[in-house]
Parts: C-alpha cells; sequence; structure tokens
C-alpha cells in the first residue's frame, strides 16, 4: 500500500562543491531510470537545465542556496499518468507557481520490487525576473509545512481517482497503531541478493558525524530483507493476536499529542510555505495574525527560537569576518610567493626550487586538482621560454 516518505536536502556554494546541483540535476534525469521528467519555467533536459543552473550558480551570491532537494515515494496504486500528474500538481504547490523547479519521476530499479515509484524534485528558490526568494524553503518550518502539503496533495489524488489508500507523515504510535516500522531495502541490496550475495550490515558515520548503529541495533546483525521479514512477521502475528496491547484510540492519541498539535498551527497559520514577505512575531507580539492558535507556552518557546536565532547570526557575522581574514592572508602569501618566482627568473637562480615551493602552497591551501592543473599549465610556460639562459630547460 501507500507508504509516507518525504526527504529534504539543500545544495549551497558553501557547503558543497561548484557544480554539484548541476550534477545532481543530470544524475536524477539519467535516461535508464526515468519514467517522466516535468518541470516549470526552467529548462527540462537534463543537459539543458545542468547548463542552466551552472550559469544561475555563478550569479548566485557567495553564501546563496542554489537549489532545494526533495524526494517523495509516489503511490504504487497509482498510474503513470496519474503520477504525473501528482507529481505536477505537488511540484506547483510547492513552488507557489512562481520558481522554477524540475522532476524526475524514478521507476523501480530491481525486477523484484514493483512498487518503489519515487521522484526527485529540484527547486530553485528565486523569482527568475527579481531573483528574490519567494516559497522561503531556508526557514525553519519549511520541512514540517513541505511534509503537510505532500500528504494532503497525495490524499486528494488518491481520493479523487476513487482509491482508499491514504498516507499520513505522522509516526504510526502517533495514528495509535500498533505495530513496529519497516526498514528499507534499496535497489543496491536487492541486486546483490540476486546475484546471490548476503550483504553484511555495518555501523557507519553519516554526513554530520552521527554513528549510525545498523547492525546491533537498527538490522540486529541481520541482512535488511532478512530483518524486514522478521517485522513483518511480527506486525502479522501481532494484529491476528485477540491480546495485543490495547493501544488508545488514533483521535485520543491525536488530541494529546504536542507534534500534532504544533503542525495544526502550522496548518491554520497561513498557505502551506511561508511566502518570502511574512515576517516572525517580535518580542511580545507572539499572538499575532500569522499565529492566531499559539497559547502562552507556545510563545515562550517561539520567543527562545527568536533569541536563539539572533545568537546564530551574530556567530555568523563573526564566522564570516574570520573567513575574510583567512582569504586576505591566503592572498598576501599567493603575492609573497609570486614575487619570489619573479626574482628567480630575473636573476636566473633556484627557479626549480620556487616552483616547488609554490606548488606546495597551491597543493596545502587550495586543493591538489587544482595544484596539478597550475603545475602542468607553469611546466609548459617555462619549457616555451627562449630564454638564452636556458631557465626553460
Amino acid at each position: 500500500m501507500a507508504i509516507y516518505s518525504l526527504n529534504v536536502k539543500s545544495v549551497g556554494r558553501t557547503t558543497h562543491a561548484p557544480g554539484t546541483a548541476a550534477a545532481h540535476v543530470r544524475y536524477i534525469g539519467r535516461r535508464k531510470a526515468t519514467e517522466a521528467i516535468i518541470g516549470a519555467r526552467m529548462p527540462l533536459t537534463p543537459r539543458s537545465a545542468s547548463e542552466w543552473l551552472l550559469a544561475e550558480e555563478v550569479a548566485d551570491r557567495r553564501n546563496a542556496r542554489v537549489i532545494t532537494k526533495v524526494m517523495i515515494a509516489l503511490p504504487c496504486e497509482l498510474g503513470p499518468a496519474e503520477r504525473i500528474a501528482l507529481v505536477h500538481e505537488f511540484g506547483e504547490a510547492m513552488s507557489m507557481g512562481r520558481v522554477p523547479w524540475m522532476a524526475a519521476i524514478h521507476k523501480p530499479s530491481s525486477s523484484g520490487d514493483d512498487r518503489n515509484f519515487h521522484a526527485h524534485i529540484v527547486v530553485r528558490d528565486r523569482d527568475p525576473e527579481t531573483g528574490k526568494t519567494v516559497v522561503g524553503l531556508s526557514k525553519a518550518d519549511s520541512v514540517e509545512r513541505l511534509r503537510l502539503l505532500w500528504e494532503k496533495v497525495a490524499n486528494n489524488s488518491m481520493a479523487a481517482v476513487g482509491l482508499a489508500a491514504r498516507i499520513d507523515r505522522r509516526r504510526l504510535v502517533d495514528q495509535g497503531l500498533d505495530r513496529q516500522p519497516e526498514i528499507h531495502v534499496g535497489p543496491k541490496v536487492r541486486a546483490m541478493e540476486e546475484q546471490g550475495i548476503r550483504p553484511e550490515s555495518r555501523d557507519a558515520i553519516d554526513a554530520c558525524g552521527r554513528e549510525i548503529r545498523w547492525a546491533s541495533e537498527i538490522d540486529q546483525n541481520r541482512t535488511r530483507s532478512e530483518r524486514r521479514s522478521e517485522i513483518q512477521a511480527e506486525n502479522l502475528t501481532r494484529a491476528n493476536s485477540p491480546t495485543k496491547t490495547n493501544l488508545s484510540s488514533a483521535a485520543s492519541v491525536r488530541s494529546n499529542d504536542s507534534n500534532h498539535i504544533a503542525s495544526q498551527n502550522l496548518e491554520e497559520a497561513g498557505p502551506p510555505i511561508l511566502a518570502g514577505n511574512e515576517k516572525f512575531p517580535a518580542q511580545g507580539e507572539a499572538k499575532s495574525k500569522t499565529f492566531p492558535e499559539l497559547n502562552d507556552e507556545q510563545a515562550k518557546r517561539l520567543r527562545i527560537l527568536l533569541d536563539t536565532s539572533r545568537d546564530a547570526e551574530f556567530a555568523a557575522h563573526g564566522a564570516g569576518e574570520a573567513h575574510r581574514c583567512r582569504r586576505a592572508r591566503i592572498w598576501r602569501r599567493i603575492g609573497d610567493v609570486g614575487a619570489d618566482i619573479k626574482n628567480a627568473i630575473e636573476r636566473n637562480i633556484q627557479f626549480k626550487i620556487s616552483i616547488e615551493r609554490i606548488s606546495a602552497y597551491i597543493i596545502d591551501k587550495i586543493g591538489r586538482n587544482i595544484a596539478n592543473i597550475k603545475l602542468h599549465d607553469m611546466e609548459s610556460w617555462v619549457h616555451n621560454l627562449h630564454n638564452p639562459n636556458g631557465i626553460g630547460e
């Protein structure tokens, strides 16, 4: 049946290598994986979209967010045309019909899974005419609003075609369901199993430095498929057991769940995503028109969040100043090394030592790949020098 899955990530100029956004568009648009590519207000072929994003990234400020990446699981009960219509409706709602977006709908990558239809969506939150942000995808509550929006759009789409299936963004226990969540078995694991290989589960460190204990806690020293089969069997036994735990009804759980209350406030606060010109209430004005249902405790938490955001802003300014000072020192050092090389050329002494000195500095401060390019260009330049003293030899 349909499942709820929405994942949001971003690509920024300071957090990713140049061209990462363009490479992501080419990857999600590869022909063998895509069922359809749709979008609005930007080129839709992978090559054209990649070139367009490269140009947009160059024009962005140094610390800008280039794109927001959203991946959603599509209801397997829908047909191809219905999946395209659903993704298009969600893309237009998410972009508020103003900013560029592109979606690649992917079909299942292995023969053993005919339900894994999903879509990779790229959103560039910039008005094509003004260059200003519109949707506010970098705001603190943007992920929760996207989750709520996807739940609404998907459920409306399934209801429109007469399907009884629905998705729910809340945890199982918050829905009043007495069963364990299943774990995901990806295409790589399925491909290994089809080849007769038994994949081992290993603990890992994610990109944020957090330890993920796959083997000992999640998979419990089994393969993903084995652990998933065990969970399915346990859920089936629990569902058929006459003495299973009697949880509270979904309605009572929802009424007592603080997360659900918070999401209700988000829903009542306005459109699915804050527009770029909306403002948070200042201290002492928490009960404003933007947040009509905030109680005293929630207003207090909001003021704490606002104070925290101001502290973070001051820290960011300090980090920016330190970065600018470091960059100035680097450029001064490059100028000193360049002067050394110029003097070496003029005096025809220790030219090779100076070349090694600048290459070591480039490798240490700028990057090994750039250093290799600089050395290659410099060696070609030196070789082409026609100097009677033989500097180019």
